[in-house]
C-alpha cells in the first residue's frame, strides 16, 4: 500500500509518526518523482513509505484496502485529533469519502450522537448505515440553524470539517459548541482562516491534521479490520493494473455494492452490525 506521500521512515518527524512531514520526503509527481496514479511507479524510500498488506495481489479485499491509502486514515485522524470520546456529540461536515470515514471513526471512538451535514442522498444514506444519527442537508446559516435546533441551541462537542472550502470552516464555527473542537482535514482551497474575535471569545480549539497510514498509530488495527475474507460483488474496483472497470452496472447497483462492502468493513471492526440511524 502506498500512502499519499513518500517518507524515509528515519528522520525525527517520521519517528514521531509525522511521516507527511518527513524532512526528506515529498509528494508524488513533483521533482522528478513518478506520479502516484500511474500504472507503475518507482517509490523513493520504499522501506519507509510502503505498508505491507496481509493479502496477496489477487485478493478480493483490495477494493476495501484501497481506502487505507488515504480517506479512511484521514477520517480516523479527523476524529482522533478532535478528541472524540465516548458520549460526545459530533458534527461531520461533508458527505464524501473522507466525511463517511469520519462518521465511522467517530462511531468507533464512542460518539453518542453523530450529525452528518451533506446533501447527496445516496451518501447520507450510507452515513446513516455507518452510524450517523441525524442528517442535515442545509448549508450556510440555514444549516447552522437546523443543527442548532437539533441540539437545543448548543451545537456539538466536536466538528470534523471534511470539505476544505472556506464556507465549510465558517459553518464549522457556527455548529461547534463553546469550548468545543474543530478538526480540519479537508484540503484547504483558500489561504486565510476566517476566525475572528468572536470565535476567540468562545474558547474554540481549531486543529489541522495531515497524516497517512504509514504514521497511523492504529495501523495494525486498520489493517486487521480490512483483511478478514468476505464475499464481494464482481463489479467493484479492479484489483490488477490494466483491468477495465465494468460499466454495465447502474449507479444504483454500484451504490448498493459500495454500501455492502462498507457495511461488512464496519461489522469486522466493531464485531457487530451497524445500527440504523435515529432521526430519520
Amino acid at each position: 500500500m502506498v500512502p499519499f506521500t513518500y517518507s524515509d521512515g528515519t528522520c525525527e518527524n517520521c519517528r514521531r509518526g509525522l511521516t507527511t512531514s518527513c524532512r526528506h520526503g515529498g509528494k508524488w509527481g513533483v521533482g522528478g518523482v513518478d506520479g502516484g496514479q500511474g500504472e507503475a511507479a518507482r517509490i523513493p524510500f520504499a522501506d519507509g513509505t510502503l505498508v505491507k498488506l496481509p493479502v496477496g495481489e489477487d485478493s478480493e479485499l483490495l477494493p476495501d484496502l484501497l481506502t487505507l491509502s488515504d480517506v479512511l486514515c484521514t477520517g480516523c485522524y479527523a476524529a482522533r485529533t478532535a478528541g472524540v470520546q465516548a458520549g460526545d456529540s459530533v458534527t461531520v461536515i461533508g458527505d464524501g469519502a473522507v466525511g463517511l470515514s469520519a462518521v465511522i471513526s467517530a462511531k468507533l471512538l464512542g460518539a453518542e450522537r453523530i450529525i452528518l451535514m451533506g446533501r447527496h442522498i445516496q451518501r447520507t444514506d450510507l452515513g446513516r448505515e455507518f452510524g450517523a444519527t441525524d442528517v442535515v442537508a442545509g448549508r450556510g446559516q440555514d444549516g447552522v440553524a437546523a443543527l442548532r435546533e437539533l441540539t437545543g441551541g448548543t451545537g456539538t462537542d466536536r466538528v470534523l470539517e471534511c470539505v476544505g472550502l472556506k464556507d465549510a470552516l465558517v459553518q464549522s464555527a457556527g455548529v461547534v459548541r463553546d469550548g468545543g473542537t474543530i478538526s480540519r482535514v479537508g484540503a484547504p482551497q483558500y489561504p486565510e482562516v476566517p476566525f475572528g474575535f468572536m470565535e476567540f471569545l468562545r474558547n474554540i480549539t481549531l486543529t489541522v491534521v495531515h497524516r497517512s497510514l504509514r504514521g497511523e498509530a492504529g495501523r495494525d488495527r486498520l489493517l486487521k479490520a480490512t483483511s478478514v475474507p468476505a464475499a464481494r460483488p464482481p463489479s467493484a474496483v479492479p484489483s490488477k493494473p490494466g483491468t477495465e472497470q465494468p460499466n454495465s452496472a447502474s449507479y444504483k447497483d454500484e451504490t448498493s455494492s459500495l454500501k455492502d462492502r462498507w457495511a461488512r468493513w464496519w461489522r469486522r471492526w466493531l464485531g457487530r452490525s451497524p445500527r440504523s440511524g435515529r432521526g430519520r
